[in-house]
Formats: structure tokens, sequence, C-alpha cells
């Protein structure tokens, strides 16, 4: 039977794993810790590597002491194994006898108890797995065993990270967390599609950073985001505008460059500082997401650095899609300067960046922000520009420095300001 996974119901029976978590001890299963490992043998910054999901990006992670041997309950696939804590010692109580294959009166699994008390976490998750490998309404749900493999990890990968940070304090009942889920999963279904039909390929590599590899030439042209952020820190709406774009735009990657130190913005995290943090981040959404490093120690606008990143793939067929708001939708910008487009226009021209006409295109997406297709007047281009709907939610880094929305972040950058003590946004230190 085909596994499917339905993000709503899942995220509505992990949301109570907080509570739950406290029949286990005190730090609780459901918020030990989420390792979210770079992907074996690929580097920072190289492109087109493919993922892997670590056993703890899983359900795993919060599971505590659950599936009892006589009664083994059906696994989404990928199959995720949900093994007991080797730090909990046996349950002095013994577990009910059931006949294999057999549920209790209340047509449950039993499940062993953990340290004498009735194992409510591991029912939840038992929960869930029933939930995933019962038949839904199609028009919803995400059938994670019919996606090609990268997919089905970076699907799997959201609805961990979701399923951690809900499971940090404050954030229990947090409705964020089936926005983000919904949409996500609808991007990776298109996407999807979009990779069995052959229309995009996101093992395709380019150099992103001045520190990349020489890579071996597509003979296809390759389009790539390419996604200037400060990442201070990186937010569920930068990886779902990502998700978006190559999703609408066809695109085989987004790489995201992330900014240098601005002297205009003393407040800003430093970039020896935010950018391993961003690189982290963007690593568990590999295939589909890349890192650059390319505005590291310079103030060139993103307008400058996508032809810097074109310049190192000088005879790649290549069309690079500048990802910015529409509120630069405009010719002028509040200070009387160019904005993206004419910016764009004459860098075109400019031969010590690096474009190359016979090989390189440049075109522009504006996400919608301010405006919409019915009020924005159209502005006369030879570029290609395209229009990116507006995510569902607000969502800014201002929001998680200074208001503490850490629901709005990835549980990975969460994890990684924790574990390594760096005393940003006011996340405690493991």
């Amino acid at each position: 039977m085909s596994r499917i996974l339905k993000a709503s119901p899942l995220l509505a029976l992990l949301l109570s794993l907080q509570a739950a978590a406290q029949t286990v001890g005190p730090k609780g299963a459901a918020v030990e810790r989420v390792e979210l490992s770079p992907v074996s043998g690929t580097s920072g910054s190289k492109l087109g590597s493919a993922p892997s999901v670590s056993p703890s990006l899983s359900p795993a992670t919060l599971s505590g002491t659950l599936a009892s041997p006589q009664a083994p309950v059906p696994a989404v696939a990928p199959r995720v194994e949900l093994p007991a804590p080797a730090a909990l010692p046996a349950s002095p109580v013994p577990s009910p006898a059931v006949v294999p294959g057999e549920t209790s009166a209340s047509d449950e699994t039993v499940l062993e108890t953990v340290r004498g008390q009735p194992n409510r976490l591991g029912r939840r998750i038992d929960e869930a797995r029933r939930l995933w490998a019962a038949p839904q309404d199609k028009t919803t749900d995400v059938s994670v065993d019919a996606y090609s493999p990268a997919v089905a990890r970076v699907a799997l990968n959201i609805e961990s990270q979701l399923a951690a940070m809900a499971a940090v304090p404050g954030n229990e009942n947090d409705p964020l967390f089936a926005t983000i889920s919904r949409n996500a999963q609808g991007f990776l279904k298109t996407i999807d599609g979009h990779i069995k039909s052959g229309a995009i390929d996101p093992s395709a590599s380019i150099r992103a950073s001045a520190s990349d590899p020489e890579q071996p030439f597509s003979r296809r042209q390759l389009r790539v985001g390419i996604y200037p952020v400060a990442g201070d820190p990186l937010h569920w709406a930068h990886i779902l505008i990502g998700l978006q774009a190559i999703a609408q735009l066809k695109l085989d990657k987004v790489v995201f460059v992330m900014a240098g130190d601005d002297p205009r913005k003393p407040e800003m995290t430093k970039a020896v500082v935010r950018h391993p943090l961003g690189q982290a981040v963007l690593e568990t959404f590999a295939p589909f997401f890349a890192y650059s490093s390319i505005a590291k120690g310079t103030d060139f606008d993103g307008e400058t650095n996508i032809f810097r990143i074109l310049s190192l793939n000088p005879k790649q067929n290549l069309d690079a899609f500048y990802l910015v708001g529409d509120d630069h939708y405009k010719l002028k910008n509040a200070k009387g300067g160019d904005d993206t487009i004419p910016k764009l226009e004459k860098n075109r021209f400019k031969p010590e960046l690096g474009f190359n006409p016979r090989y390189h295109e440049v075109s522009v997406a504006f996400i919608e922000r301010e405006t919409d297709a019915q009020t924005r007047s159209r502005i006369r281009t030879v570029l290609d520009v395209q229009f990116l709907p507006q995510i569902e939610f607000e969502a800014s880094s201002t929001a998680v420095r200074k208001h503490g929305r850490y629901a709005l972040m990835p549980y990975s950058a969460y994890d990684y300001v924790r574990r390594h003590k760096l005393g940003l946004y006011g996340i405690p230190a493991d």
C-alpha cells in the first residue's frame, strides 16, 4: 500500500509532543537535539550534491521508547526506524502480552512503559505513523513514496524540522507550522513533476563561489535563481520563496548569496558568524538550494554579484534569474539612483563583470510584497521579467532577532545557534 504523508494532521499530532514529553524526564525525548549534518562527501559551497537524511532528521528524534517488538507498526516509505534511546533503562513494569499482529482492546498498539509511566509520547508517534499509513484525500496529501528521492528526502526533512521546532517550549500550538508545511509540500509536489518530466535537473552544478572547483559543462541551458539575502537569520519565507521559484520558473536550483558586512547596518550579525550559519541551513535543502560566499568581504550589491557568479561560469549556458522583492520594481530607488532593472540592464554591458552574451542570459523575478498585477505599471525592459506570488504569512528576520519569533526559523538554524553557543537572537546555549 502506498504510504501517504498528510501534513496538517501530522503536525496537529506532533504539536502535542511538548506536553507528552514530560513523562520521559526533565528534558523529554520531544526536545532532544535534531542533528542536521552536512551532506556526506560535500564541502560548503559545492552545487549539485545529493542530500542525505540523517536518522535524527525524522520523527524518531522525537520518539522516546516506542514500538513493542510484538506489535510492529507499518512505517512510511522511506522507512523511519524508531529505536528506543539507549539512555533510558528498561522499564521494571512488564508490558501487557500482545499476540503478534494484534492490538489492545482499544485497537491501539500496546507500547512499553517509560520509567514506569505510560508511554504517552510513544502513543503520539504511534498515532502519527498510523495516520501516515492510512489512505487520504489525494487533493491535499503528499505521496512521499511516489516522489523522486531528492524531493522525498527534503519533504521529510521539512516535516522533521517543523516537528522539532514545535517541541520547543512556547511554540507548541503555533498554527504557522501547518501553513509552512502545506506550502512547502505543494511546491515540492510541483518540483517533483518537473524532475520526472526532465524540465529541471537539481543535480546540475555551477560555480557559485570563487573557492568552488571547476564544474563540468551541462549540454542544456541551466536556469538558476540568484537570491541575495542578509540571512540574519534565514527564515521559512526565504525557504518557501526559493522552493516557489523552482516550482514556478522551472529553475534547476536557487543559489542564496549571503550578504557581506555592511557598515550602514552595524547591528547586523558579522559575516564570519552569519555565513556558516546560513550555509549549514542551506545544506539541509540540497540539492535544491546552494550557498554562495561571493559577497563576503565586499560591499557589492546583488545586481552586481549576479554577474560575478556568471563570470565564474564563462562558457556555461546559463539563464540567471535575479530574485528580489517587488519593492524594487521601479526605475529609481528612494535616493534617486538606479533600481534593479536599470542596474541589471547596464551591468550586462560591463565587460569587467564577466557577462558573456554568447552563453549568458539575465532574467528577473520580483516577489510580490507591495503591489499586484492590477496596480503596478509595466516597466519597459529588454529583460525577461516574472512575478512570484506573495508568501501567505508575514515573516522577517527582525521578528526572530528582536521578538523571539522562533517558529519562523528552520530548526536547523535554531539548533546551530544553540549548539555553537553563539548567543544570537536570544536563543539559549545547549
